[in-house]
């Protein structure tokens, strides 16, 4: 088991600064955080008996949160699942834009535009935004957004729902509404806020990797 030393107090929410800590020790010790969330993204889908045509849509941003969703698109395109892959932003990092071109040699579908009927699709996976978010949304996204919060479909959000600053609770105007939020590393005090409440849906933690609080 991988383990990461960091001098934290498990008993108290991390900050962001924290997150970021960890994320750049992982980093130094060779751990893909990514690859590790995509995978547990993949396993909570792979588990779920509400999907019968394996029809999947997944927002994607440009930084880490859409790398983790792409990432996570490849792993359920290679186990059968209808993926489409929505890329929300014109341009992506160059690490996104990597595993944009591994999910393409599997065939993956790409489309840069929220289909007009979301009934075809079984569940919805937010990879939009990620726990860094610090502005208002663009009309796009908010637009991208409101349609998919007015849809009858099941909406899984990664890390945190798009627009949900998951360390304060602000949520910004046009967000979108998550039945379930999968969230890494550690918990966040803001997906527990009062005014996220109708954003955030049930909240299940990956912690990822094993993390050891030095003793005091």
């Amino acid at each position: 088991m991988n383990n990461l030393s960091i001098n934290i107090n498990k008993a108290k929410f991390l900050t962001l600064e924290e997150h970021r800590q960890i994320e750049l020790d992982a980093q130094r010790q060779g751990l893909d955080l990514m690859d590790l969330a995509a995978q547990a993204i993949t396993d909570y889908v792979a588990q779920l008996p509400s999907l019968k045509q394996k029809n999947v849509l997944i927002l994607v941003g440009k930084g880490n949160n859409g790398g983790d969703g792409v990432c996570c698109a490849i792993k359920l395109q290679k186990l059968g699942y209808n993926i489409t892959v929505l890329t929300v932003f014109n341009k992506l990092s160059q690490h996104t834009t990597m595993l944009i071109e591994r999910y393409k040699q599997l065939n993956g579908k790409i489309i840069t535009k929220l289909p007009s009927d979301l009934s075809t699709f079984e569940i919805i996976i937010d990879a939009v935004i990620g726990i860094g978010i610090s502005s208002e949304l663009d009309s796009n996204t908010r637009e991208i957004f409101e349609k998919t919060n007015s849809a009858n479909v099941f909406v899984l959000a990664v890390d945190t729902p798009s627009g949900v600053n998951p360390f304060t609770g602000k949520v910004y105007p046009g967000s979108i509404k998550a039945n379930l939020t999968l969230t890494f590393i550690a918990d966040k005090p803001g997906l527990y806020n009062k005014n996220a409440a109708n954003y955030v849906g049930d909240v299940i933690l990956y912690p990822l990797t094993d993390l050891k609080t030095p003793s005091l």
